[in-house]
């Protein structure tokens, strides 16, 4: 089981969270086994995307996740 979990905050509505999902689902490919990817309603997870939501590029995201796993 991965120790590294990422959720993702989305609503339907959302332009920019269906470009967003694209991204996560080729990284979750990247990363499978190693980090698990969750999907969260904002609409229904509003105390959740209070505490916890904020942007990361793709890029980036993928950047990190390689330093913590050891990979680079």
């Amino acid at each position: 089981m991965p120790e590294i979990v990422l959720t993702d905050f989305y609503t339907k509505a959302c332009r920019y969270c269906r470009e967003e999902a694209l991204i996560l689902e080729e990284l979750s490919e990247v990363f499978a086994g190693q980090v698990e990817f969750r999907m969260v309603d904002a609409e229904r997870g509003e105390e959740l995307v209070a505490r916890w939501n904020g942007f990361v590029s793709g890029d980036r995201l993928e950047r990190a996740l390689r330093v913590v796993l050891g990979r680079e």
